[in-house]
């Protein structure tokens, strides 16, 4: 397979329409930023103890490290803060230890985060997500607050299925006082949001960071026989510690679980899951599960810990006893994770374990004939399916102001739910263009045949950084 890519003259015609008609740049390819680098000393384990009393302004940070304490520091300094973070259950898991956040989100009413607002004594640390912040910058004055994006890389990661909550941020951080957005997983240079390209990037170097070495284990089919057997050798003692499982599906582990039922070594106390709240998550938990339910503690370890991607990033998970298995079956989307961003992430995740290398990522199913299109044909397509969409934001600036125009402005929003590249404000009711969808997608073709081709062929995917998991395949296992 070749890797290298050449622009074509429609490539370049594509890029230069969209520019024209947007202002923004998007050859990504050639996309790169002179970084600052700062060393951290060895022994050194938090930002504290190097001395910061507070965050870089106005920049993009890789803090190379989870747990680095970046969001600890910005709780606990006495400068107002606002912490943006992609979900509701990373502002459940701070509340559990810092008793200071003032939090907003999608259960908080304005009249109840106004009045915890008003109560506060000392330095205000609110705490929202990315959903909310455009509805937060209504109740505030930004310009008495920091801002800091944690998880920053998920603007791009999360870009076409929740791009409402990228579109919040991205519109709404500058109207802060200062901002900073920090990840320990930068998105490659290449793949940054268009509108954090000229902020300040730094990166802290720390003298004690790893690469951590895990197996793949490969099995072409059954998937779900192997995970039981690893579950139940955990419930009758062969395998000490307790099983952290990272499987982004809710319809698999209720599935799992249901199987492990059939065993006497089951019992429902020794299951934990952490999922989203969301309405579907709900109802087949209850349905199916009756006595199970979604959990919001991460400090209470189980034998089986099941964790959607609502928590793989940011959240302090506590288990001295704690072993990681990531799942991946590569016939449900949804379940792949990035090996540049996710990984790292959930290797990281349990903070005290005394079992840190003793990982294991199960990759279930063959990936169907990988057969590589070129990427500059797809970033083709890419760019004229959000020109398509361009279009209809046009169609739609044309026809909201014209007395005959219901019915077009109306199709133009009902389209936008499901249109990547369209994004509808319902505080402003106005339409918006979402080019880091583009990127979104081309990240994403990026993951799928690069990263999981490499490791369908027993390679090693390129390292982006010092503390990458450094994938290995030193173990299979038949069907």
């Amino acid at each position: 397979m070749s890797t290298r890519v050449v622009d074509t003259e429609d490539t370049k015609r594509l890029l230069a329409i969209i520019k024209e008609k947007t202002g923004m740049d998007l050859t990504y390819r050639d996309n790169s930023f002179s970084v600052k680098t700062i060393p951290i000393k060895k022994g050194i384990k938090y930002l504290s103890d190097a001395g910061y009393t507070d965050l870089p302004s106005k920049s993009y940070v890789n803090k190379q490290i989870t747990g680095a304490g970046a969001t600890s520091l910005a709780i606990t300094n006495n400068i107002d803060y606002v912490i943006c973070v992609p979900n509701t259950k990373l502002i459940l898991n701070k509340l559990e230890v810092h008793s200071n956040i003032i939090p907003l989100h999608g259960s908080i009413t304005n009249e109840e985060f106004l009045q915890s607002l008003s109560s506060c004594y000392g330095s205000k640390k609110i705490m929202v997500t990315y959903d909310s912040l455009k509805r937060l910058v209504s109740l505030i004055n930004p310009k008495n607050y920091k801002l800091m994006v944690d998880e920053c890389h998920s603007l791009i990661n999360i870009g076409l299925f929740r791009k409402g909550a990228v579109h919040s941020v991205l519109s709404n951080y500058d109207k802060f006082n200062d901002f900073v957005f920090i990840t320990a997983t930068p998105n490659t240079s290449r793949f940054i949001p268009v509108e954090l390209r000229d902020l300040e990037f730094v990166e802290f170097k720390w003298g004690d960071a790893v690469k951590v070495d895990f197996p793949v284990q490969k099995v072409k089919s059954k998937g779900h026989h192997y995970l039981v057997n690893h579950c139940l050798k955990y419930l009758r003692g062969e395998i000490e510690g307790n099983l952290h499982i990272f499987i982004n599906s809710v319809d698999t582990i209720v599935d799992m679980i249901k199987r492990l039922r059939k065993y006497k070594e089951y019992s429902d106390d020794l299951m934990k899951i952490v999922c989203s709240d969301n309405e579907y998550n709900s109802a087949k938990i209850t349905k199916n599960l009756t006595t199970l339910f979604n959990e919001t503690s991460l400090r209470v370890p189980k034998k089986i810990n099941w964790y959607t991607s609502c928590c793989w990033c940011g959240s302090d998970i506590m288990d001295e006893d704690g072993k990681i298995l990531i799942y991946v079956d590569n016939k449900r989307s949804i379940t792949k994770v990035c090996i540049t961003t996710q990984v790292p992430q959930i290797v990281g995740r349990i903070r005290d374990t005394k079992y840190k290398d003793d990982i294991l990522m199960l990759l279930v199913g063959e990936i169907d004939a990988l057969e590589e299109p070129n990427e500059d044909i797809w970033f083709q397509k890419v760019l004229k399916d959000f020109l398509h969409s361009y279009s209809r934001y046009e169609l739609y600036n044309d026809y909201k102001d014209n007395e005959f125009g219901d019915k077009v402005v109306s199709d133009m929003v009902s389209r936008s739910s499901t249109d990547p590249y369209l994004i509808y404000d319902q505080y402003e009711e106005q339409l918006y263009y979402n080019v880091n969808g583009i990127l979104a997608e081309m990240e994403r073709f990026s993951i799928v045949h690069t990263q999981y081709w490499k490791l369908s062929n027993s390679e090693k995917p390129v390292e982006d950084s010092l503390y990458v998991a450094n994938v290995v395949e030193d173990r299979i296992i038949l069907p």
